[in-house]
């Protein structure tokens, strides 16, 4: 199952810049959004319509803080999360 265009946007707006991933099945509808800053981390994550988590990650270097950030994505996308880009949902 698919969710709704107007559900992508919403998430898009909400978390704004950085990668976006949900996962649909079995129904359960989590989200998990990566923001990369300099040597920051920021990993917002939950199901949607419930409370969200943050978590904040500061490293010592901005390399370290993407390879955090490239793995985190990776563990999700073999998790069967995919992608929602910004540039996909307004044009759907």
């Amino acid at each position: 199952m698919d969710i709704a265009l107007k559900d992508k946007v919403k998430l898009l707006l909400k978390f704004g810049p950085g990668r976006l991933f949900v996962q649909t099945l079995d129904e359960h509808y989590k989200y998990y959004h990566v923001s990369h800053q300099e040597k920051r981390v920021v990993v917002t994550y939950g199901r949607i319509g419930k409370t969200q988590m943050n978590d904040v990650k500061e490293f010592y270097s901005s390399r370290e803080a993407e390879i955090f950030a490239i793995k985190k994505i990776n563990e999700k996308l073999n998790k069967g999360y995919i992608e929602i880009e910004q540039a996909t949902a307004v044009r759907e």
